[in-house]
């Protein structure tokens, strides 16, 4: 009850955006866990820019730890488009997989939404109940499917005494 969430996203920034602010973004408030989701943006870049997001990621745990702070690690979710947003972001899965493997190497943990939805979202509507521009933004369903992901993945998901974890997902 006493935990406090900042949420420092900004849309559209990469992890170059990221390390460029980190310290006005998240250090200054001196966090013990941070939950970092990137990729999405960043996999614009194709696979030329697959290598700066890996050395983005090992920037962002080095001064992470340095501070004391646990990182823990979100994959985007999966995208749904019929038109060219979904071309320019041909490469997200490489870029999850990545984070994968970037996750298992340093042992830290993931909240793999992207497996998660891909895994429980069989059809093209079961996915479009989750995004609220139909292509990649979770709207309220899909923030609530990767709440209750995380609070599983943590070990303190209780629909029993949580209302967040009561919270409807189509």
């Amino acid at each position: 009850m006493l935990d406090i969430v900042i949420n420092t996203g900004i849309s559209g920034d990469r992890m170059t955006g990221l390390l460029k602010d980190a310290e006005w973004r998240v250090y200054r408030f001196q966090p013990q866990v941070v939950s970092l989701m990137m990729g999405m943006n960043d996999c614009v870049a194709g696979p030329d820019g697959r290598a700066l997001y890996r050395t983005g990621l090992e920037s962002f745990l080095q001064e992470t730890q340095k501070r004391n702070s646990l990182l823990l690690l979100n994959s985007p979710n999966p995208i749904y488009s019929l038109d060219a947003t979904k071309e320019r972001r041909n490469d997200l899965l490489a870029y999850v997989d990545i984070l994968r493997k970037f996750a298992e190497e340093k042992k830290l943990p993931l909240v793999d939404h992207y497996r998660h939805w891909s895994e429980t979202r069989k059809d093209t509507y079961e996915l479009l109940y989750l995004l609220s521009d139909g292509s990649i933004h979770p709207n309220q369903y899909g923030h609530s499917e990767m709440a209750n992901l995380l609070f599983r993945k943590l070990g303190i998901f209780d629909p029993a005494t949580s209302r967040t974890c009561r919270m409807f997902v189509p």
